[in-house]
């Protein structure tokens, strides 16, 4: 990526010459970091550039693909299918260099280097405001008393560079961050939900959320969540996010199961927020709307999910794994259960089995979890083929479809589950037997038999086949 790197650099210089790269990317260059979000600022306009930074490219893997990232304020995006994770943002100079910095975050984002000079370690680096001292030092600091006003989400944003640099923040700009707070709640919500899982995804998570409580900012971040209780003198969101990644990182280690556990938190659920990082904030969430004896308020947790404007689909998984996991604290208190019980837990949470187990394994020990757990795991990577389909009832019945379809089918795997049948003969076999009496309201008006004696060829869902 460095050579690919170097060469968009002699293109830059080529049309802009009086560009500068600026920000995260110049103290991540200079902390020897590798380099993903590259940013550049320079005079004219950034569209125009970027159109003669991807013109020399349009042919082949390398073409790159320009659009508008923020087109009300002309910034633009180049993206490099060749360097898979870098991306070029080309925005306007606002006046002088020295302006242009002085108007950004903290002083260690307040860099620049010439493009001219190239993006590396060697260079002259344009300083105003003492950032590579504070640099040096390991501390954020506001570039201006006006800096959290000008853009409210720049407390969250000190809060999760403190995480993800390992950064501390100065005095002043912690007291600028508690007297800013209550403005985090005008900031964009899509802003917010970004740097949350930004926060969510370093390795001192649960200490990021003790510190947004802290400094005020939780009602800015979650304005649909209670106020979090104590659990331990620490927030609630962060003593159950602590003790749940403690206990993944125990379930990662573990000889048997490790890799199967590292595969499935560490899946892309949807880009691009990974499996990990909501698993987080469902620990995290499970204070709030969980912390009671057996109740998960599903109500409450889908109106979190929607103030952070995340995915009907991401909301629904964490739905599942909240419920899943006081379900699961149910089952291992009254352990052993019948496999059937085990068996209706993993289908109701489905891909949030194995999550909803480690979460519930975080709130107390059992000799179960273990056996649990790798039962859920087997069952999400190698899912078994059903015996019977919802057409081979239809017709071994003589039944129209509906409803009763579905519950025979989920009857005759709760069976198996018991080790009761194993094969699609036995499966068969114990709907003649059992089938119909388990469906008595299969012959009513709505869904009386075929009283022609024709079997109906239809799907499981009643739908006409192909």
């Amino acid at each position: 990526m460095a050579d690919f790197l170097t060469r968009i650099t002699r293109q830059l210089a080529a049309v802009a010459p009086g560009a500068y790269f600026v920000g995260g990317c110049v103290r991540d260059c200079l902390r020897g970091m590798p380099l993903k979000d590259v940013d550049v600022v320079l005079p004219g306009d950034p569209w125009a550039v970027g159109q003669q930074v991807v013109l020399p490219m349009q042919s082949g893997s390398g073409r790159g693909a320009l659009f508008w990232l923020r087109e009300e304020d002309r910034v633009a995006r180049i993206v490099f299918p060749r360097a898979p994770g870098l991306q070029l943002d080309l925005a306007p100079l606002r006046g002088s260099i020295q302006d242009d910095l002085r108007a950004r975050d903290f002083t260690v984002n307040a860099l620049a280097i010439p493009v001219l000079a190239g993006l590396c370690p060697e260079a002259a680096v344009i300083d105003p405001l003492g950032g590579l001292a504070d640099l040096r030092a390991g501390c954020l600091r506001f570039c201006a008393p006006e800096a959290p006003v000008a853009d409210p989400l720049r407390t969250l944003r000190a809060v999760r560079f403190k995480h993800q640099l390992g950064y501390q923040i100065d005095p002043w700009t912690e007291w600028r961050v508690r007297e800013c707070a209550p403005l985090l709640g005008t900031a964009s919500r899509e802003r917010v939900r970004d740097e949350l899982f930004l926060l969510l995804a370093t390795d001192t998570a649960a200490d990021g959320l003790a510190d947004l409580v802290s400094l005020g900012l939780w009602p800015g971040v979650a304005p649909d969540a209670p106020r979090p209780p104590l659990v331990a003198d620490r927030p609630a969101p962060a003593a159950f996010l602590a003790r749940f990644l403690a206990h993944v990182r125990q379930a990662e280690e573990d000889p048997d199961i490790g890799p199967a556990v590292q595969d499935y938190v560490r899946q892309q659920y949807s880009a691009p927020r990974s499996f990990a990082e909501l698993l987080r904030w469902a620990a995290a969430e499970w204070s709030l709307v969980g912390g009671r004896e057996g109740i998960v308020d599903v109500a409450l947790a889908h109106r979190i999910h929607r103030s952070l404007r995340l995915s009907a689909k991401e909301g629904e998984m964490m739905a599942r794994v909240l419920t899943g996991a006081a379900e699961a604290l149910a089952l291992v208190r009254r352990w052993p259960v019948l496999p059937r019980e085990r068996y209706r837990l993993f289908r109701r949470a489905r891909d949030g089995g194995p999550g909803a187990v480690l979460l519930a394994a975080s709130r107390e020990d059992h000799l179960a979890w273990g056996a649990l757990l790798a039962e859920a795991l087997r069952r999400q990577s190698q899912p078994a083929a059903p015996l019977v389909s919802g057409r081979d009832v239809m017709r071994l019945l003589n039944l129209k479809p509906g409803p009763w379809i579905g519950r025979l089918l989920e009857a005759v795997e709760e069976e198996r589950a018991d080790g009761r049948i194993a094969t699609p003969e036995e499966a068969r076999r114990w709907l003649r037997e059992h089938g119909l009496a388990l469906v008595p309201n299969a012959f009513g008006t709505a869904g009386a038999p075929n009283i022609e004696g024709e079997p109906y060829d239809r799907g499981s869902d009643g739908s006409d086949p192909d």
